[in-house]
């Protein structure tokens, strides 16, 4: 599978190439991009982003809540409640 990158970030710092394959939730905005070299940069206002990698494998790598239950799961993604 091709490695991806999903960021959470409120609605209002989408931009127009972000906005193609968002979901909006409340105020807040989801969306996953390939991210084939695993580096693609986060927004600065990203609440919470995950890596994907080729075999799966989720790594959360930036979740401005500490009590966000990085198990809990979103169309197979965490998702902050």
């Amino acid at each position: 599978m091709t490695p991806v990158l999903r960021v959470i970030l409120p609605t209002v710092n989408l931009t127009e190439t972000s906005l193609h394959n968002s979901i909006t939730r409340g105020a807040n905005a989801d969306y996953i991009t390939d991210d084939p070299l695993g580096n693609k940069a986060i927004p600065a206002a990203a609440l919470y982003a995950a890596r994907m990698n080729a075999s799966g494998q989720v790594v959360v790598v930036r979740a401005r809540n500490p009590v966000l239950d990085p198990e809990h799961t979103y169309a197979g993604w965490p998702i902050p409640a």
